[in-house]
Order: C-alpha cells, then sequence, then structure tokens
C-alpha cells in the first residue's frame, strides 16, 4: 500500500458541547472530566504530529515502532528506567497526636443532655417554638 497515513481529527466542538451538558448535570464531575480531555487531546495532538510522517510503505512495524516511542519515550536520565505508578516511600514512626488516650466527659453524651432540655424546648408548643424563632 503506497501513500501517506493521514491521522484523524477530533471534534473539539464536539467535546465541549458534551462539557457544557455534563455542567449542567454535575459540575464537579463536568470539570474533572475537562480536564482528562485537555490531557487526552494534547496526548492526540503529540501522537498526530508524529503520526503524519508515517510513509505507509514502510510496513507496519514502522507505525508500531513510532506509536511506542510517542507513548513511551526514552527517560531523560541516563540507565535509569522511568518510573510508573506509586513509588514506595520509607515508612516513619510518628508520635501520637496529643490527647490520644485522654478520657472523654461522659456527661457531654448523658442520655437526657439534649438541646430540648438544655433549652428548655421539650415543653414549648409548637407556636411557641416558631414565635421564638419569628417564623
Amino acid at each position: 500500500m503506497d501513500g501517506e497515513y493521514i491521522a484523524p481529527n477530533i471534534s473539539e466542538a464536539r467535546i465541549e458541547s458534551i462539557i457544557e451538558r455534563l455542567y449542567e448535570e454535575n459540575p464537579l464531575k463536568a470539570a474533572e472530566v475537562e480536564d482528562q480531555f485537555e490531557e487526552a487531546l494534547d496526548l492526540f495532538e503529540d501522537m498526530r504530529y508524529d503520526l503524519e510522517a508515517i510513509e505507509l510503505g514502510e510496513g507496519a512495524e514502522s507505525f508500531r515502532e513510532i506509536i511506542n516511542f510517542t507513548l513511551n519515550p526514552p527517560s531523560v536520565s541516563e540507565g535509569t528506567p522511568g518510573t510508573t505508578g506509586i513509588e514506595s516511600v520509607a515508612e516513619v514512626e510518628l508520635p501520637l497526636p496529643v490527647g490520644i488516650g485522654t478520657p472523654v466527659n461522659a456527661s457531654l453524651f448523658a442520655n437526657n443532655n439534649t438541646l430540648g432540655n438544655q433549652f428548655n424546648l421539650n415543653n414549648m408548643t409548637t407556636v411557641e417554638k416558631l414565635d421564638i424563632l419569628d417564623l
């Protein structure tokens, strides 16, 4: 097969309309998805740029090499492979926070120690309670 590989395009208008609808439903998730789309678009543009140089007559192996190089570039520092994932760190012994092991004042949680009892709300009618609140 002869010719030149033309990388596909992504419709940014379509992505923006999807994110706008998501903002209406769930703004927090929309912000997260928008960041993910931006990162994916950056990667896509990098790949697109690298793939535009491929001649289709060179074979599938050349295509695979360029894709692998683009997705997994070699480490900048010589002799050390790039780390992926979460690195392990040495375990550290920390002192206990102040107050751990101190007894709790049980009277704060006594059965009859409710707001109704403390502020005499249990002996009021609903009208009296609403009057206090000016409703």
